[in-house]
């Protein structure tokens, strides 16, 4: 099993002076490590410091690599650790000398690739040391690798994967307008925002239908729409295909264009081919961001293949838009690599799987 550090969250009592814990537990941490802190700190120091303990944790016990440290793997493969710190309570006391006791919540889950929970552990904890701290967050860890969930994560994740998708009816999605460059094809490029973060999509289908990952979309029926036009629709969820990471979206709207779509095997591109990504990365209000690129390889992971590119890929990209130089749909955004001294290396589906595992008929 692949593990990576997830989400590093700190929260404290409002009346807690979060800067001095932030100050006393990242000096702690730097100095145990014999290591200088030789930048200023910013509000989110103390998650950085989560993250380094946890992934150094991980590393110790084999899960993850500085020479191999990266999640282009099988999702079947993939898990991560989230890890909160809640400071309820810091008490001083003392008259010649002072000692600080700090009272906290430290809660450790166990997530899949597509964000789904498995298993959670929270503990409380009382101490006047800082380094106790750290030394808690590593115990709640180790018992969480230890848990009976996760030595069966990989069934139960194959488990959910292996879907039945025979009952499905071919779905015939219609184009009257596609665009025919990639100037026009931004107007097809949406925000699909949920209630943390947001992801994109790319509306193929003028009769309402919009494409994009299942790892952005999981967990939910429905996810609110931001169009080009600055409207904010609701859509459903209609199909998902979580092998492959994709996802059906359906508006009850009509949309006045789309993106055209290359369905057929025959029409896949070469390594070395321009494309471009379209999507709304880090934030929403960089909506349309478009990054060119080319083609940089060809890759096959569990029998599927994926186009790997050099175009600028971040969170917020996925499920948005792999385009060539006409403007059409060749991909869908859905993966970055992530590794030490690694930039520039992302992935895509084929656009050509569509018709296959979703049952999807362009026309």
């Amino acid at each position: 099993m692949y593990l990576l550090p997830g989400e590093m969250t700190v929260t404290s009592s409002d009346d807690i002076n979060s800067d001095l814990i932030d100050n006393q537990l990242s000096h702690n941490y730097y100095q145990r490590h014999n290591q200088e802190i030789k930048h200023k700190k910013d509000k989110n120091f103390l998650e950085s410091v989560l993250q380094n303990i946890t992934g150094y944790t991980l590393y110790k016990r084999g899960y993850i690599s500085t020479e191999n440290n990266y999640s282009f793997s099988s999702y079947r493969d993939v898990a991560k650790i989230n890890v909160t710190l809640n400071l309820f309570d810091v008490s001083t006391y003392g008259y010649y000398s002072y000692t600080t006791t700090y009272k906290y919540d430290i809660t450790v889950s166990l997530v899949d690739y597509f964000g789904e929970e498995y298993e959670t552990i929270v503990n409380s904890y009382s101490t006047n040391k800082v380094e106790k701290i750290m030394e808690d967050i590593n115990t709640n860890i180790r018992k969480l690798l230890k848990s009976k969930e996760f030595k069966n994560l990989k069934s139960s994740i194959t488990d959910k994967l292996s879907q039945n998708f025979d009952e499905w009816n071919i779905l015939t999605v219609s184009q009257k307008h596609p665009a025919k460059s990639k100037e026009q094809a931004i107007n097809s490029i949406v925000s699909v925002v949920l209630d943390k973060g947001h992801g994109s999509g790319v509306i193929i289908g003028e009769n309402g239908y919009i494409i994009s990952n299942y790892h952005v979309v999981v967990g939910n029926d429905s996810v609110k729409i931001a169009t080009a036009t600055g409207d904010t629709i609701i859509g459903i969820i209609e199909r998902v295909n979580p092998e492959y990471d994709l996802a059906l979206i359906k508006c009850d709207t009509i949309f006045s264009h789309s993106v055209g779509v290359v369905t057929s095997k025959r029409q896949a591109l070469k390594t070395g081919d321009e494309i471009s990504s379209i999507g709304s990365p880090i934030d929403l209000s960089l909506y349309g961001s478009v990054s060119k690129g080319i083609i940089v390889g060809k890759r096959k992971l569990n029998n599927i293949s994926f186009y790997q590119v050099n175009c600028s890929v971040n969170p917020g990209n996925s499920g948005g838009a792999l385009i060539n130089k006409n403007g059409e749909l060749v991909g869908i955004i859905n993966a970055k690599l992530i590794g030490f001294g690694v930039s520039k290396l992302g992935f895509a589906i084929p656009s050509y799987y569509l018709s296959e595992v979703l049952k999807v008929n362009v026309k």
